[in-house]
């Protein structure tokens, strides 16, 4: 999903033209990447040129170089070097894109000022929250069932959270419920003809082999009163493993508790207990 919303607003990251031309905005800082499979790799740019990588608590030491001519940054991660063009640099977020690609970007957060690893709120206040009034416009989004809903913002989809946005489609009132944008991980939660909800829809096969879809407020983990799908309809009141170390229990179609058994390298020790 970021790599999608990073592709949308590359017209705004281009409007800013700080470099890594003075390396220390990068040097000795805690930059966390997550990977494809959303697992967070961390990465610590040494002034030696070394580069600590841990994935997992599994360490790794590599290289980087940065060249200024060419306002690019070769990292050699010891399996694979990959040269990467500087998109957006920021105390809090770097955006890099694969040298020679159109739009395989990076995006590396700065622990200490992104702790919740949010990038799309934190680039999303940057731009679209500012002091300065935006022109509000429509975006359109293709659904998963071939329709265009119409969203009556000037802020991307992924940064509207609840803010009550109105949406349409064909410019008629959209009925309530939930509307998953095509090709991506984004489910909107729609009432009353707006949106009330942006969620990071997951799916999770449970132990009896039914699939069930959380649309989740937090892209990483499920949290209480996320909603519950089964056939995109919601859940019915009940139990339901998402793997075999975690169970959720809903009530109306909504996480309502969640336990879980502490593991240590996958294997589960001890009872389950419940968390927030």
């Amino acid at each position: 999903m970021i790599k999608e919303y990073l592709a949308r607003i590359s017209t705004d990251l281009s409007r800013f033209n700080q470099t890594l031309s003075k390396t220390s905005i990068l040097i000795d800082k805690p930059w966390a990447l997550v990977d494809d499979n959303n697992e967070i790799q961390k990465l610590i740019f040494k002034k030696n040129n070394e580069l600590i990588l841990s994935k997992n608590g599994k360490a790794e030491v590599g290289k980087w170089e940065y060249f200024p001519e060419a306002k690019s940054l070769l990292i050699d991660r010891g399996s694979d070097k990959i040269f990467c063009n500087e998109i957006f640099i920021d105390k809090g977020v770097i955006i890099l894109k694969l040298d020679g690609t159109k739009n395989d970007f990076f995006a590396l957060a700065n622990e200490n000022v992104v702790p919740n690893l949010d990038i799309i709120s934190y680039l999303n206040h940057l731009f679209y929250e500012g002091p300065e009034p935006q022109k509000k416009i429509t975006r359109k989004y293709e659904l998963e069932n071939g329709l265009e809903i119409e969203i009556h913002s000037d802020v991307y989809l992924e940064g509207l959270s609840n803010k009550n946005i109105l949406v349409t489609i064909d410019e008629d009132n959209v009925k309530n419920g939930f509307y998953k944008i095509k090709n991506t991980e984004t489910t909107i939660v729609v009432k009353d003809s707006k949106i009330i909800e942006t969620t990071y829809d997951k799916k999770y096969i449970t132990e009896d082999g039914v699939t069930i879809y959380v649309l989740q407020h937090h892209f990483y983990s499920v949290s209480k009163n996320d909603y519950v799908l089964i056939n995109w309809q919601l859940a019915e009141d009940g139990c339901y493993f998402l793997n075999k170390n975690k169970k959720i229990y809903t009530e109306n179609g909504l996480i309502k508790k969640i336990l879980a058994r502490p593991t240590i390298f996958n294997y589960p020790l001890g009872d389950f207990r419940e968390v927030d």
